[in-house]
């Protein structure tokens, strides 16, 4: 799903395909995104939604113990993109 237009599609890829080892990562979630767009297998969305609202969940615990200024402005941005993450997500 494309992260700026909130479009929907399907797509079927192969190892041998370009870009295969980033999206490949999204979807095992080692990064909740590739190249501006969420990956996830068809009729497994609310299973990212709930990794999305454990990452909110987690990075508001992480703030309450955060004591740099930096390191309070990094998570307040996870919090942020989180949130529009699954925005978007639970509009379609």
């Amino acid at each position: 799903m494309n992260i700026t237009t909130g479009e929907k599609d399907s797509i079927k890829i192969r190892p041998t395909d370009e870009g295969y080892v980033r999206i490949h990562k999204a979807l095992q979630r080692r990064s909740l995104t590739s190249c501006g767009y969420l990956y996830y297998y068809e009729g497994e969305k609310h299973k990212l939604i709930n990794e999305i609202k454990a990452h909110i969940k987690t990075d508001y615990l992480a703030l309450e113990n955060a004591e740099s200024r930096d390191r309070i402005t990094q998570i307040k941005n996870h919090i942020t993109k989180n949130k529009r993450y699954l925005e978007i997500l639970e509009k379609i």
